[in-house]
């Protein structure tokens, strides 16, 4: 027989929880605030979690934040335990809370009308609905039994509240009610399915969705509603892992959560429940992630859970934000102040700024329940605009906003995508005027070949990204750590997708990576000793982060520099030391390794070449020279190349020096010529050399706003992405891109265009070939040789305005009449 409602009178409840006083089970008290480590509510010896969320924005003096608590001295979610609701300003600040009656109480939580509250309590046919007032005042509750497995779930449309139930085995069927703000059942819906088991549920304008099971099948159930009628039946057993993944409605879409082991990801239905699409897969996360999912005002999908490390130890709670196409758009955590288990069950979002979530943390002997509020995209006044493009006079520029300086800090090439070349931009940002190591919120920005922004990423605060890789096929591979310069940072090696969707990540413990390449289906970090170690390490991993091996630098040189990795995974370092008054020093030593790092092919100390400037990009690789850029400062900055041998890391030259230039990243083409970006009196430019190495020409970046280059990507010789920092509005700092052509140039010795004599109007003049700017600077007539006069001038040729440096000195030798 099915069970119908029942009045529960409050002297009946309190009876209820008494005997749960008796159990020594004692209410917790509350801490804050939601920014500062999140409000904790934590009972001694009990293990507490926060299960549902709701936010009052309606209310006067508002908003306020509820969250339904649950207490057990068992482990999380069993019974006996004791439901409490906290009420607290929108900063944290506890404000009042009440005990719930019945056992397994505070489950769910909901939105009624005039900023009331509806709660589900008990469990099973004790299942009661109860509702309370703004100021946490008890209006009534309501059972209504539910006779097979678990707790009920609940929900409301605002006004209503409605809950799912079991009716039996015997009558075989699960029961959808609606129940008005009075507690009155007003509607009830019956979908029959053999030893059913009710799950969540979702009210839109278009109907109310059930999830139900029945042994190992899961079914998506919609009615009317009015819950009079049955609109579909969708069998979604193979798509979805479980009945208790929370549907989401927006506008003509449904979406559900669904995951398998460590990895979670978002499915698509349209409203008559066909299947539509499903996400990238999140990797790296605990069990029962995004089981809640909740709509931002700004029309994205906010989902909930957390993060996991070896063995599935829940590590931090976990919220990912995806547009309507389930393209993952950021991510933000949450890390308790014991560093421990913590996880999310559920969010609510006033702004990507202000997502509320609740769930447990680990105390360092138990858990407690905490409440706390995440940003995505935006941290302390950040928020990350994207305007320009390499077409415009100041290129793809990245602001901050809010009185915050942005930087970049690399960018990467994948010119093996179609519709390519693309370039990914990291980028970091820091109160203005400190200092760019320390970025307090970093993210990755994918372009199209014009510079438009096809993508971008930000990844939680005082995260720090760096150095990054692509696979040139639109993935991704860099070092991430969370919890940057907090004590309780952690280090992991992440992948990337094409649409900047986050697909695994893998913790490097002990590891600090300086630098990364992916090469031969392999990515090689190169990892820091620090001040302890005597060595640096190289690591090796599959494109799934999977570990394959690492080997040890020499000794001796604990400070990683710079690391390049040619096709087949034979792998070059440049390593040095650290002093008491530079962050590196003699020794400087080259090493060379086999691909699968199991032997050390060639070591070199380079001390007597290499001085103490350190580029950000110091190696590269073209033919057979490993070429090294080094920097020296003294009465005049000099820059070079240095060249050694590959096979067994000999020197065998360098290339003439620049002053007044300060190098910063070295790159090879396509062809082999060898790259440089820097700065120097005439900006932000890049340098290119041939093989041996010589200059072969020059470009500038032609921007008032550009103070500095910070590194280069090259599509091939003679186009190349250059990234950099540039004036902003209000005095603030931008990250800036720009795609630069470097004009061929004749290479010394190459034949040059002459018109002209000496007697004639205009006189004899000279072209180099390759559309240069030439000027002739010196002139010598030599009177004695026979033959004579001969007339000997230097032509200076440059890519950039006439007298820009670098030029391209050639000595030109006139006849008598010229």
């Amino acid at each position: 027989m099915q069970k119908t409602p029942r009045a529960l009178s409050r002297a009946a409840a309190i009876c209820i929880a008494a005997s749960f006083v008796a159990l020594g089970i004692s209410l917790p008290a509350a801490a804050g605030p939601f920014t500062a480590g999140g409000a904790v509510v934590g009972a001694p010896g009990l293990k507490d979690t926060g299960f549902a969320l709701v936010v009052d924005t309606q209310t006067a003096g508002g908003p306020f934040v509820f969250v339904s608590f649950v207490s057990t001295s068992g482990t999380v979610g069993s019974q006996p335990s004791v439901g409490t609701i906290v009420k607290y300003s929108s900063t944290g600040v506890a404000l009042s809370s009440v005990s719930l009656a019945y056992g397994d109480a505070g489950r769910a939580l909901a939105a009624g009308p005039s900023g009331s509250l509806y709660v589900m309590e008990g469990d099973g046919a004790g299942a009661v609905l109860s509702r309370y007032s703004n100021d946490l005042a008890w209006l009534g509750s309501v059972g209504f039994g539910s006779d097979v497995g678990g707790a009920p779930r609940m929900t409301s449309d605002g006004t209503n509240a409605y809950v799912s139930a079991s009716s039996g085995t015997t009558e075989a069927h699960v029961k959808v009610i609606a129940f008005s703000p009075s507690l009155v059942a007003v509607a009830t819906g019956v979908y029959s399915l053999l030893n059913a088991s009710p799950g969540t549920l979702t009210v839109d304008p278009s109907g109310v969705l059930l999830m139900a099971s029945s042994g190992t099948s899961r079914h998506l159930v919609k009615f009317s509603p009015d819950l009079s009628a049955q609109i579909f039946d969708v069998d979604v057993t193979a798509l979805v892992s479980s009945h208790f993944y929370w549907p989401l409605v927006v506008g003509t879409d449904i979406y559900l959560g669904s995951g398998s082991g460590a990895s979670a990801f978002l499915r698509k239905f349209d409203l008559s429940g066909n299947y539509t699409g499903v996400s990238s897969t999140f990797s790296g996360v605990a069990g029962n992630t995004f089981r809640k999912m909740a709509l931002g005002p700004d029309g994205n999908i906010y989902a909930v859970g957390g993060t996991s490390v070896a063995a599935g130890a829940v590590q931090d709670i976990l919220v990912v934000a995806y547009d309507t196409n389930l393209n993952q758009l950021s991510t933000a955590s949450f890390n308790g102040t014991a560093d421990g288990a913590d996880f999310g069950r559920d969010l609510v979002v006033l702004a990507s700024t202000a997502i509320f979530v609740t769930g447990q943390t680990f105390n360092g002997s138990d858990y407690d329940a905490v409440t706390a509020m995440l940003s995505l995209g935006q941290t302390s006044g950040y928020n990350y605009t994207f305007t320009g493009g390499f077409a415009s006079p100041d290129g793809a520029l990245i602001g901050a906003g809010g009185g915050f300086d942005a930087w970049g800090w690399r960018v990467v090439k994948d010119t093996g995508t179609p519709g390519g070349p693309y370039s990914y931009v990291l980028f970091g940002s820091s109160v203005a005027g400190h200092s760019r190591g320390n970025p307090s919120l970093a993210g990755i920005a994918k372009y199209d070949p014009a510079g438009v922004l096809l993508a971008s990423v930000t990844l939680m605060g005082n995260d720090s990204l760096d150095p990054m890789a692509t696979d040139g096929a639109g993935n991704i591979f860099v070092r991430e750590v969370t919890d940057y310069g907090t004590g309780q940072q952690k280090v992991y090696l992440s992948k990337y997708g094409p649409t900047l969707a986050k697909s695994t990540a893998a913790q490097l413990s002990g590891l600090w990576p300086m630098d990364l390449r992916v090469a031969n289906g392999s990515v090689y970090l190169l990892s820091d000793g620090g001040y302890t170690a005597a060595h640096c390490t190289v690591e090796r991993y599959d494109l799934d982060l999977n570990h394959l091996g690492s080997i040890n630098a020499p000794d001796g040189a604990p400070h990683a520099l710079d690391l390049t990795v040619d096709q087949s995974g034979v792998t070059y370092v440049l390593v040095s030391t650290y002093s008491e008054t530079v962050m590196s020093g003699p020794p400087y030593l080259l090493a060379k390794f086999d691909a699968s790092l199991t032997s050390t092919l060639a070591a070199q100390d380079v001390s007597a070449l290499v001085s103490v400037g350190n580029p950000t990009r110091q190696l590269a690789l073209s033919g057979a020279g490993l070429f090294v850029l080094d920097y020296s400062t003294g009465a005049q900055d000099l820059t070079f190349i240095r060249k050694y041998s590959n096979s067994n890391l000999a020197y065998t030259g360098q290339s003439s020096t620049f002053t007044g230039f300060w190098p910063i990243s070295l790159t090879s083409a396509n062809d082999g010529s060898l790259l440089v970006a820097g700065n120097g009196d005439g900006g932000a430019s890049v340098h290119k050399y041939d093989a041996t190495p010589a200059f072969l020409s020059s470009a500038s970046v032609q921007s008032n706003v550009w103070r500095q280059a910070d590194d280069l990507a090259a599509f091939s010789a003679t186009d190349v992405v250059l990234l950099g920092t540039a004036d902003g509005p209000a005095g603030n700092l931008q990250a800036v891109a720009a795609r630069l052509t470097l004009a061929p140039t004749p290479a010394p010795g190459s034949a040059l265009t002459a018109s002209g004599s000496f007697g004639v109007p205009g006189g004899a003049a000279l072209s180099g070939n390759g559309g240069t700017n030439d000027q002739e600077r010196a002139v010598l007539v030599d009177t004695v040789t026979a033959g004579g006069p001969f007339v000997y001038t230097v032509l200076l040729s440059t890519t950039g305005s006439v007298g820009a440096a670098p030029p391209l000195a050639t000595l030109v030798k006139y006849g008598p009449t010229g």
